[in-house]
């Protein structure tokens, strides 16, 4: 936020840097090792939701298990309705996701592009 601010103020689209002498302050961001599962935690994880799906009624297994299986992200998971299924051709439209902050469905975040494989 700091960094858009700035180059606002330099481009002088705004009159004052507000961000001038604002501390930084929250919490580090976590290393990669502890915002991933693991292989065999994954795997681990997806065989407990499957030996618990017993009703259509296990959603947070359902969603987690989708997630695991798909790679959405979890706010997509909850977002998920059965008009975004089409069963017969083995589809799933990604069209919204849960904001937990403003509690309503909004458009997903885009996903990273991995520029490698382009």
């Amino acid at each position: 936020m700091r960094a858009a601010i700035t180059k606002a103020f330099q481009q002088h689209k705004i009159r004052d840097n507000f961000t001038d002498g604002a501390q930084i302050s929250g919490k580090p961001t976590k290393s990669a090792a502890m915002k991933y599962l693991e292989l065999d935690d994954i795997q681990s994880l997806g065989t407990y939701c499957t030996n618990h799906i017993n009703t259509m009624d296990n959603c947070p297994e359902i969603m987690i298990l989708t997630a695991l299986m798909t790679g959405i992200r979890y706010e997509e998971a909850i977002g998920l309705t059965w008009d975004n299924l089409e069963l017969d051709q083995s589809l799933m439209h990604i069209n919204r996701a849960y904001d937990y902050i403003a509690i309503s469905l909004l458009k997903p975040k885009p996903y990273p592009r991995n520029e490698k494989s382009h």
